[in-house]
């Protein structure tokens, strides 16, 4: 193979570096390639490895904020995308990719159960515009309702970039390769952010627990090793108690590092449910790390 191989992504105009070291490219089994390296030239940006194989499928992954306007400060949108190698010896040229305007945000996230006044309707637009979560063909959002393990799972590979994974054969009992969620499921789970139960299911309609996001939350942050130094993980909650063992340090640096919270009365509710506007802040409080 080619070791010079480059992919590229061009957009409207002229844009200049800001995080390059975040661009990184999965092949099929969502492990990562080595030796990935970003550069901008004029409007393009050029993404050049090392260990590309033959007949092989990779998805190219540009985070948000890697890049900006050269004359501005409107960063870039996450962006990724697929392509297959070649077999034999040819060249493997991944299709060039028009990464177009960097966008200022989406303008219909506006919704009718949604006013002004609602504690979360700044952080619901903002997860809104940037293409994250999207409100109901009626109009609404239904801030209040419930958020399941499959819509959360979505949220997050979402605002960590990942692009969907459909492998042919699903790494869980209950996700099916025609279920809506099994692209999204597929990708967090090869990239570490989701597990399944100990059946070998993944339980994808049941609601999510706050203590669940506090760990997915964690594992997207690559902050484990500060969960793993946590000697004593005892929380200041009058519920600690009832935080489940193998929770309790991303809990702790879950709400140390401010992507989750507790209640009024002092309690953290591990096993409760989070509604669609809470999981929106918890995003936003996530994408600002």
């Amino acid at each position: 193979m080619d070791p010079a191989a480059v992919v590229k992504l061009t957009f409207n105009r002229e844009i200049r570096a800001l995080q390059l070291d975040k661009v990184y490219i999965n092949d099929s089994t969502g492990k990562k390639v080595e030796d990935v390296k970003a550069t901008v030239d004029g409007k393009t940006l050029l993404i050049t490895h090392s260990t590309f194989k033959d007949e092989t499928t990779y998805t190219v992954y540009v985070p948000e904020g890697t890049v900006a306007y050269k004359s501005g400060s409107t960063k870039n949108r996450a962006i990724s995308w697929s392509f297959t190698t070649k077999a034999a010896a040819a060249r493997p040229v991944a299709p060039p990719v028009d990464g177009g305007d960097i966008p200022e945000g989406r303008d219909d996230c506006t919704f009718s159960d949604l006013p002004s006044s609602h504690w979360a309707y700044g952080v619901v637009r903002e997860i809104c515009r940037k293409g994250i979560i999207s409100g109901y063909p009626d109009g609404t959002f239904s801030p209040e309702k419930s958020i399941t393990r499959a819509e959360f799972t979505k949220l997050i590979a979402g605002a960590t970039g990942l692009a969907e994974v459909k492998p042919a054969k699903p790494s869980f009992a209950d996700v099916k390769p025609g279920d809506w969620y099994y692209g999204y499921v597929e990708a967090a789970a090869g990239a570490g952010l989701v597990t399944g139960m100990e059946t070998g299911e993944f339980l994808p309609n049941e609601r999510i627990t706050r203590e669940q996001m506090a760990v997915i939350l964690v594992r997207g942050l690559q902050r484990e090793a500060a969960v793993q130094a946590i000697v004593d993980p005892k929380t200041e909650f009058a519920d600690d108690r009832e935080i489940a063992p193998w929770a309790k340090g991303y809990v702790v640096e879950a709400v140390r590092g401010g992507l989750i919270s507790g209640y009024p009365d002092g309690t953290f509710g591990p096993k409760k449910s989070a509604t669609r506007a809470e999981a929106c802040a918890m995003i936003s409080r996530y994408l600002n790390q």
